[in-house]
């Protein structure tokens, strides 16, 4: 499978006592060539100690090897050659959509935000929608002080349709089989 720019992936290396074991949710930010890859980390020393632990076919001069560069969820870095990778390990991790409700923010707090997130390097990720699109686009009910006010507002709902109640604090989803507001 290759490697593909900005998306995450499981893997597990075939030196694992060298080149560590299992990876996980590591985010690919570049592919290089042999003399970039120096910049990283002593590629030829590593590939020689761990040239027993591959494929024979692979190439022994590193020069020919395609080396990637991997950040992991806290930032930190890693470069390894993909030859280095067992393929058949390799799984694409999916990402979620998470959603957060933030009451009584200024736009100002939203561009602040918009800019802790973006220093996160997940500006490309960011949708900023009003409680009119939440509600139309993802059945979205609001939050209510009480599952008592949730079900006065919203006696009934349809599939799909969650609203979060304050006290005790928990999302409340409707159930179409029962016909009533359940807890998520």
């Amino acid at each position: 499978m290759p490697l593909e720019l900005n998306k995450k992936y499981d893997f597990k290396t075939y030196a694992p006592a060298i080149l560590g074991g299992s990876y996980h949710g590591m985010l690919v930010e570049s592919t290089m060539d042999y003399t970039n890859a120096t910049h990283y980390r002593d590629v030829t020393n590593t590939h020689k100690e761990i040239l027993p632990y591959l494929p024979t076919t692979t190439p022994k001069d590193p020069k020919l090897l395609t080396y990637v560069l991997f950040s992991d969820t806290d930032g930190n870095r890693l470069l390894l050659a993909q030859e280095w990778i067992d393929a058949s390990s390799i799984k694409e991790v999916a990402g979620i959509t998470a959603m957060m409700t933030l009451e009584n923010v200024s736009m100002q707090d939203i561009e602040h935000l918009k800019k802790v997130v973006i220093s996160l390097g997940l500006g490309d990720k960011i949708k900023v929608a009003s409680e009119e699109e939440l509600t139309t686009a993802n059945s979205y009910k609001g939050v209510f002080d009480t599952k008592a006010e949730l079900i006065n507002k919203h006696p009934t709902g349809k599939k799909n349709d969650f609203a979060i109640v304050k006290v005790p604090f928990q999302i409340w989803i409707w159930d179409i089989n029962s016909n009533d507001w359940i807890t998520g």
